[in-house]
């Protein structure tokens, strides 16, 4: 790959946060914003400042950050799963508890079913089995990471939207921040937004 082309596959995004002065992106402080996330466990941030406005909190703070990691590394959960990303899925999908959620999810992958899908019906075979959804939604990030996925995307919010699974953060460069002109989308904010717009948010 070209030098120049690689800058470019970077991804450019913003993050909300009630904390003024992160420093680096910690696994330890995910799940613990109130409202959770709508696009599974990780770090969230948004392509679109004007839309994610919104999200951060009147004394948090914005960060616009850098992602070194390549828009095509990422699961996109609006799309078929293909090529690594379907071999990868189907591999945990393949290890999870053996019930009728499990059979779904081999299901949606063989119709043709979006990542979304997939990963929702993962999620509930392992709900089922016990554990708690935070943990089997870290359990999922984790195995996903541990196959060279390490994060996802989704254009359900209109604007671009992303969550970095843990062991992305080394990779999350902070370039700046900003405490009057909010241009965020906070990992505790999707969620809320969506409930109270009325819409549905993604189970996963």
């Amino acid at each position: 790959m070209d030098p120049a082309d690689s800058i470019r596959s970077l991804i450019r995004a913003f993050h909300g946060s009630p904390s003024r002065n992160i420093r680096k992106f910690d696994p330890s402080k995910i799940g613990s914003a109130r409202n959770g996330t709508a696009l599974g466990y990780g770090f969230n941030f948004s392509e679109d400042p004007g839309f994610a406005r919104q999200y951060r909190p009147m004394l948090g703070k914005t960060y616009e950050v850098e992602i070194e990691y390549p828009e095509s590394s990422l699961i996109a959960l609006d799309e078929r799963p293909t090529g690594d990303t379907r071999a990868a899925l189907a591999d945990i999908v393949y290890e999870a508890p053996s019930n009728f959620w499990r059979d779904d999810a081999t299901e949606t992958m063989m119709l043709g079913g979006s990542s979304q899908a997939v990963l929702e019906s993962l999620l509930r075979a392992y709900n089922t089995e016990g554990g708690g959804r935070q943990d089997n939604l870290a359990r999922i990030a984790s195995e996903l990471f541990d196959r060279q996925i390490p994060g996802a995307r989704s254009d359900y919010y209109g604007p671009r939207t992303y969550v970095m699974y843990p062991g992305s953060e080394d990779q999350i460069r902070i370039l700046r921040k900003f405490a009057l002109a909010p241009a965020t989308l906070g990992a505790e904010g999707l969620v809320s937004q969506q409930q109270e717009a009325g819409s549905k948010a993604p189970a996963f």
